[in-house]
């Protein structure tokens, strides 16, 4: 008989989640299957899976690709694994738009309104995520899911993938087609049967018209009363019913399906899957929905027992009860999939359930042990967890566990990947200036509960209760006291949490100096959506900041004629403004040019100059938008936050605070020795890595987990997604690369690459006024990687980078560099402290008379940029 290996992804931290990968292995060939995509920004983590169960490199391609329903937990990553070349499929079998996402028009809803309607199609997100992520953020994740699903499918059928859409009633053809084609695997289709998911878009197309009358009638109320309502306003009024949530109809549309191994043996190795599918409690009274529930618990009844079965709905009680599990009787092996971060799935109830049935059958769960293998044969079901100690660790009947992340500071410095390469030596260095509290940690406590605020970017904490008997507090007292501070610490006792208390701010709430934010509004929400570019225009006008809104002015978008007009006017009528934020990328508000060369330069010696440079002495730069007296240096600190095309990407950035890890990680190209003297100065113990002999296949992930970043490498202009060093030879060796980025924990990268900071596609020698300059997304750099770690900036070039080779080192970039460094640990921010090191290696290069020094120097001055908030 075949044999197969059934794959349950490690869908990371977030709640829910569920992405699972068959291989059937044969004689005559291998099929690989991939079910679900975990959540959205669980790509990174589900290609390194792919790669250890395939082998090789991107892309990967599977025989199918299936989504079991439309949310946003199981579509996941889908969308930019497909559209980005990622995956290949040579068949998909998709929810049908019409029928899993509404019949009913939301594009020309207000933002507000079609945020909050796609957020009640979803699972409800339970009081931790909405106090990580917020209402707001969470709504613009969902208002974009459908463009994303649309942009998938049709990306797929460019590709030739033959595409199957489930639930398309003139489909049926096609999906029977499809059994046939993958008969090899027994691939077949139980239900839900056409008229339940008739009957299911049907509900859900008249309730999703019944919010959209609710929300309009709220909003014209709110009109009326002069109040301006967000997605969280909206999502709150409409959560109140809870026969008004559409989740429950979208689980009903799982394809529920087995795959029966080839054999021919009468006992059949049968796998069973059935997305969300509530097998115990389809939470509605529809009688056509119920009967179909009873008829599919029918039909697996009838082909159990399982070597294998996925417990639907992450093991929540909705979907598994003791009917069900007799439904499956005598299987194997069940599985749960979900990531760790919701403290109530698996359901207790659910694990109580298999405790009672542990004699018969073994259970796994991904929570606890991340990516579990299950391999199927004629002898039976054996399981590998990949991530757990022991199996212990598999069958484990308690809740899921706290996710526990040791702090930077508190971690010990990691160990060199070879043998120590005598460089930078372990000594104590000087310690980052602690920035002020950014947020409190507020204990409220209401019935012995006890809640927390954590700010949204922590990584870790610790909390300690000493609890003990006060008198007169049996049946009252002071309920609000701030938990380890007495009234007159803490300003006295602290106030209920409001249901707005995660409303998104900028730099996370803490106290900023005043912000002047360029962008424009309109060019934004092409690069975004509506409800993103109003959470962020909100958060500005509520945090006491100022908008420069480029849309509103008559400036040139090709050129950016008239910027520095608008920015020069701004800052006149708001001289309290301490720093200028460009938010997005050179598709919204274009970098200038910058010719390095001296106007004096002869044309002959500049033509020669150009010649012998690989950026052509041309440089992006932002800093001409802030000089505003036009003395060739910006006159007040500015930074830009590259949007990538994404909502929640560029949203963190905004809500950046400092992290106050000691640890550094450096890595310099064998010639870079000028950066030694600087790295000994930085917080932390870990030693300076050369490459080479250093190389990327030598790093661990735990040496990169650091709050501070300096690499010193070599850089290309065409890809941003590796840097890299060099051996004697002047062979270019990979140093390291983009999918070994820490997923948090940064705080400020200095990138001493050529192009390092680039955050667009197109250098400023290539690009010829009127092309589009496509600006990179985060998959495509590691500047944008570290910016999605946390990082409050990311300080690098737009060109080709100058070191210098021989002591002093006090040419090239090498003064800017101790500069820069000498600031931050001076404790000025990023877009400051780079703001003052330009000053201090412009006072160092007026004396320069030579046009290739001047050239270079002046490539430096105008090259280095800080992306991120930058404060």
């Amino acid at each position: 008989m075949a044999g197969a290996e059934v794959h349950l992804l490690d869908v990371g931290t977030g709640a829910y989640g569920d992405c699972v990968v068959l291989q059937f292995n044969s004689s005559r060939k291998t099929r690989h299957v991939l079910i679900d995509g975990g959540h959205s920004d669980d790509k990174e983590l589900l290609l390194e899976q792919f790669a250890d169960i395939i082998g090789g490199t991107a892309p990967f391609t599977f025989d199918l690709v299936m989504i079991s329903h439309a949310h946003g937990d199981h579509i996941g990553a889908m969308p930019e694994l497909i559209t980005e070349g990622h995956i290949v499929a040579e068949h998909a079998l998709l929810p049908d738009v019409a029928m899993a996402f509404g019949s009913t028009a939301t594009d020309a809803l207000p933002d507000a309104i079609a945020g909050a309607v796609a957020l009640m199609r979803e699972e409800p997100p339970d009081d931790d995520e909405v106090a990580v992520t917020g209402l707001d953020a969470l709504a613009v994740d969902a208002a974009a899911l459908l463009p994303r699903y649309n942009n998938m499918i049709s990306k797929l059928t460019d590709d030739g993938t033959n595409v199957v859409h489930f639930g398309d009633r003139n489909g049926t053809a096609a999906l029977a087609q499809l059994s046939d084609t993958l008969a090899d695997i027994g691939f077949e289709v139980l239900g839900p049967a056409q008229q339940a998911l008739d009957r299911t878009a049907k509900l859900l197309s008249g309730t999703q018209a019944d919010l959209m009358d609710s929300a309009q009638k709220l909003r014209t109320d709110a009109v009326d009363a002069a109040v301006k309502l967000d997605s969280a306003d909206v999502y709150a009024d409409l959560d109140t019913d809870a026969a008004t949530r559409l989740g429950h109809l979208v689980n009903a549309q799982s394809i529920v399906c087995v795959f029966t191994l080839p054999s021919r043996s009468r006992t059949k190795r049968r796998i069973l899957l059935g997305g969300d599918f509530q097998f115990a409690n389809p939470q509605t009274s529809d009688a056509i929905i119920k009967a179909e529930r009873a008829r599919l618990l029918g039909e697996i009844g009838a082909r159990a027992p399982y070597a294998f079965a996925k417990l639907s709905h992450h093991g929540s009680t909705n979907a598994v009860d003791e009917a069900f599990l007799t439904a499956i009787g005598g299987t194997e092996v069940v599985g749960i999939c979900c990531g760790r971060g919701h403290p109530n799935h698996p359901a207790k109830d659910t694990l109580d359930l298999l405790a009672g049935h542990s004699k018969a059958t073994s259970w796994v769960r991904t929570d606890r042990s991340g990516h579990v293998t299950l391999t199927i044969d004629a002898n039976g079901t054996s399981i590998k967890p990949r991530d757990a100690k022991d199996l212990s660790e598999l069958n484990r009947p308690d809740a899921a566990p706290t996710p526990t992340i040791t702090t930077p500071a508190a971690a010990p410095a990691a160990a060199s990947a070879v043998p120590p390469v005598a460089s930078t030596p372990a000594t104590p260095a000087a310690t980052l200036p602690k920035p002020a509290p950014i947020s409190a940690i507020t204990m409220v406590r209401d019935r012995d509960v006890f809640q927390c605020e954590i700010p949204a970017r922590a990584t870790a904490m610790t909390i300690q209760f000493d609890l003990a008997a006060t008198d007169g507090t049996a049946g009252g007292g002071d309920q609000g006291q701030t938990a380890g501070a007495d009234a007159s610490s803490s300003g006295g006792p602290a106030p209920n949490p409001s249901p707005r208390r995660s409303q998104f701010q900028i730099g996370g709430g803490r106290e900023l100096p005043k912000l002047l934010f360029l962008t424009d509004t309109k060019r934004l929400a092409d690069n975004l959506d509506g409800t993103a570019v109003g959470i962020i225009v909100d958060a500005i006008n509520d945090g006491g900041h100022r908008l420069c809104d480029l849309a509103t002015t008559n400036y040139d978008p090709g050129s950016g004629d008239g910027i520095d007009d608008a920015v020069g006017d701004a800052l006149d009528k708001d001289p309290d403004v301490k720093q200028v934020v460009i938010v997005g990328s050179y598709d919204v508000v274009p970098a200038q040019q910058v010719d390095c060369v001296a106007k004096e330069t002869p044309a002959d010696i500049a033509q020669e100059l150009r010649a012998n440079e690989s950026d052509g002495l041309v440089v992006w730069s932002d800093d001409p938008y802030v000089d505003i007296d036009n003395a060739g240096l910006a006159d007040i600190p500015i930074s830009r936050i590259p949007d990538g095309h994404n909502g929640k990407f560029t949203l963190n950035q905004l809500q950046a605070e400092p992290i106050t890890g000691e640890r550094r990680h450096g890595i310099r190209n064998a010639k870079r020795a000028f950066i030694e003297e600087i790295y000994n100065t930085l917080p932390g113990q870990s030693a300076l890595l050369v490459s080479s002999p250093i190389l990327s296949a030598n790093v661990r992930p735990e040496q990169l987990q650091t709050s501070l970043v300096y690499y010193m490498l070599h850089g290309m202009a065409k890809s941003a997604t590796s840097f890299w060093g060099e051996t004697n030879e002047g062979e270019f060796v990979e140093a390291v690369n983009i999918a070994q980025m820490p997923k948090s924990g940064v705080d400020i990268a200095v990138l001493g690459c050529c192009w390092g900071a680039l955050p667009a596609s197109s250098t400023a020698f290539d690009w010829k006024p009127g092309q589009p300059i496509a600006g990179r997304l985060q998959n495509q750099s590691i500047a944008l990687t570290l910016l999605a770690a946390g990082a409050r900036g990311v300080i690098g070039c737009t060109g080709a980078h100058y070191s210098p080779t021989t002591p002093p080192y006090d040419s090239g970039a090498g003064p800017l560099h101790k500069a820069l460094w000498k600031h931050l640990l001076d404790g000025a921010g990023p877009a400051e402290a780079l703001y003052k090191a330009k000053y201090d290696f412009a006072s160092k290069i007026a004396a320069l008379t030579s046009p290739d020094e001047l050239a270079i120097a002046n490539k430096s001055l105008n090259q280095f940029t800080c992306l991120g908030l930058g404060c």
